[in-house]
C-alpha cells in the first residue's frame, strides 16, 4: 500500500497523474502488466480534469468539517456548480450514447477558478 498512498497523498491532482503515469511506465517496463497503477492512469485519463481536481479539493476541506452537515452543504455547493459545467453535459452524454461520442472534457481549473466551486451557487444554501 505504499506505492498508493505515495502516489494519491501528493498534494495536487496532476502530481498524482504524473505519479500514477510513472508507476504504469515503470510496470510496463518490468513486464508487470497487472500493476494497479497501470489500470488506475488508464482510469485518470478518461475522465473529467476539472472532476479530478473537485474531488481532490474536496477530499481536502472534507476532511477539516467538523460536523456531517457542514460536509453536506459543501457537496451542495459543489453539485449546484457540476450540474452548470461543460464537463457534466459532455460526460452525460458519452455516458448515453455508450461511447459513440467520447466526452471533450475542458481544461483543468486555475486555483481560483476551484476555489469558486466551493461559494455558494445560485440556488443558495443547503437547509439542514
Amino acid at each position: 500500500m505504499g506505492e498508493i498512498d505515495a502516489a494519491f497523498g501528493l498534494p495536487d491532482v496532476g502530481l498524482i497523474v504524473e505519479a500514477v503515469g510513472a508507476g504504469a511506465a515503470a510496470a510496463r517496463e518490468r513486464g508487470d502488466d497487472t500493476h494497479w497503477s497501470i489500470r488506475a492512469a488508464a482510469e485518470l485519463g478518461k475522465v473529467s480534469p476539472t472532476s479530478l481536481a473537485v474531488t481532490h479539493e474536496m477530499l481536502r476541506r472534507g476532511a477539516a468539517c467538523s460536523t456531517l452537515a457542514e460536509c453536506l452543504r459543501m457537496e451542495y455547493r459543489v453539485a449546484q456548480h457540476f450540474l452548470k459545467h461543460a464537463d457534466f453535459v459532455s460526460g452525460v452524454g458519452a455516458v448515453l450514447s455508450k461511447g459513440a461520442e467520447p466526452a471533450a472534457w475542458g481544461s483543468p481549473p486555475s486555483g481560483d477558478e476551484l476555489a469558486s466551486w466551493f461559494a455558494a451557487a445560485e440556488g443558495g444554501e443547503l437547509e439542514l
